[in-house]
């Protein structure tokens, strides 16, 4: 398999694992292996950015809490 990373091993072959369900989530745990140790910080920065430009072009967006503030008032203030 050819890969857009040639910094990643191809062996083992990367793998995809459920962690957990969150709030409003499914958490996944995605294994890959570099082929220099020393560069696993770069490339999982370099990987991220790959994925999260790959979900934008895709239409896939990530989730994120939001909450609703609703703000009392003092009695007689408008």
């Amino acid at each position: 398999m050819a890969w857009a990373n040639t910094a990643l091993a191809e062996k083992p072959e990367p793998r995809v694992r459920v962690r957990s369900f969150g709030e409003s989530s499914i958490n996944f745990q995605l294994l890959v292996w570099v082929r220099d140790p020393s560069m696993k910080g770069l490339e999982t920065h370099n990987l991220l950015k790959m994925i999260h430009s790959t979900f934008r072009n895709k239409g896939i967006e990530i989730p994120f809490p939001q909450r609703d503030i609703h703000i009392k008032g003092q009695e007689g203030s408008s």
